[in-house]
């Protein structure tokens, strides 16, 4: 069966692809840990289906995420697997507040 590399046309757009993701890693990868769904944690690189359940419910319990260091606190996330997603998901904090009192806070002044 051939990859997308042995197809020449391909073959540029995949390499071109490759270069930008590593030129700009966060950019094309950085998944929400906010708002990321079960399915799209466990895409991640070391995450399952029961590994991304435990992260939700851990965001639910606690009312989101304010760091990526949080993940160090999910049970099953060491720090060699916390190493290999630090770059692969990031923390935002929803614009409605809906998700902590702190984001509620910053936005009433204080």
């Amino acid at each position: 069966m051939k990859t997308p590399e042995d197809i020449p046309p391909l073959r540029l757009w995949v390499s071109a692809v490759k270069k930008s993701l590593r030129l700009f890693p966060i950019a094309f990868l950085a998944l929400n840990l906010n708002t990321a769904t079960i399915q799209q944690l466990d895409a991640l690189p070391g995450i399952g289906p029961v590994l991304a359940q435990r992260i939700v419910e851990f965001r639910e319990k606690r009312g989101g995420f304010r760091r990526v260091e949080e993940l160090l606190a999910v049970p099953g996330i060491s720090e060699r697997k916390w190493q290999t997603l630090r770059k692969l998901v990031e923390v935002e904090t929803p614009r409605d507040g809906s998700s902590s009192s702190e984001a509620r806070s910053e936005r009433n002044g204080g």
